[in-house]
């Protein structure tokens, strides 16, 4: 539970931390044996957050990776 009970300058934040399940599909491509490219995304499938904040639609990230 990331960030659950943060203070601020009035005591706790009744807005701060819950929990979030995620899937996340990705794909990988490999140029040769040293390089490859990967892409994914997380969609979340549950979301319990406290108090009112903004829920989740997606993340997605995308990396260039070297190898030995």
């Amino acid at each position: 539970m990331a960030g659950q009970g943060r203070s601020n300058e009035e005591g706790t934040n009744p807005n701060s931390g819950g929990t979030t399940l995620y899937v996340t599909p990705g794909l990988r491509i490999r140029f040769n044996p040293h390089w490859a490219l990967t892409g994914a995304v997380s969609v979340p499938i549950m979301q319990d957050l406290n108090g009112e904040q903004i829920e989740s639609v997606y993340k997605a990230v995308l990396a260039v990776s070297w190898s030995l």
